[in-house]
């Protein structure tokens, strides 16, 4: 990207799917809008679509895609990705 990185993970099964890590672009004036349902992740809160769930937390923006997967499963798998800080 022109400001960061992107990652993309392609996970293969039953139930394939995708996910995409990006550096994400907000500014200190910048409104988020969700594009779906919102819905309250352990991370944050993410919007949900009929085969995506999408968030921002710490300055990346997730994306969980499949067409096989439901929402419900999708949110599950959002969920497992919560960052849980290390103290030292």
């Amino acid at each position: 990207l022109d400001n960061g990185e992107r990652v993309i993970m392609t996970f293969e099964g039953d139930n394939p799917f995708m996910v995409v890590q990006q550096t994400a672009s907000i500014s200190d004036d910048s409104m988020i809008s969700i594009d779906g349902n919102p819905y309250l992740l352990a991370s944050g809160v993410a919007s949900i679509s009929d085969n995506m769930v999408s968030w921002i937390n710490g300055g990346i923006e997730y994306y969980v895609v499949s067409d096989d997967l439901s929402p419900e499963e999708l949110v599950e798998v959002a969920n497992s990705m919560s960052v849980i800080p290390a103290s030292k």
